[in-house]
């Protein structure tokens, strides 16, 4: 069994959990189409984790 699967734009991580690349979805929606519920849901993800996390470990990094 495959832990990661389809590719890096959109992938199904375990089976279960649906990750989407925030300008992937942003480029979808440029070009006038309607992305499925899934992409939808694992682009909040993907920002959500983003929001929580990606700052604190950023300035960690960068103050050391």
């Amino acid at each position: 069994m495959w832990v990661i699967w389809r590719n890096l734009s959109s992938s199904l991580t375990l089976g279960i959990l649906p990750l989407t690349d925030p300008l992937a979805l942003a480029q979808v929606l440029a070009a006038r189409h309607w992305p499925e519920a899934s992409a939808l849901t694992g682009v909040a993800i993907v920002i959500a984790f983003y929001a929580a996390v990606g700052g604190r470990v950023f300035c960690s990094w960068v103050a050391w």
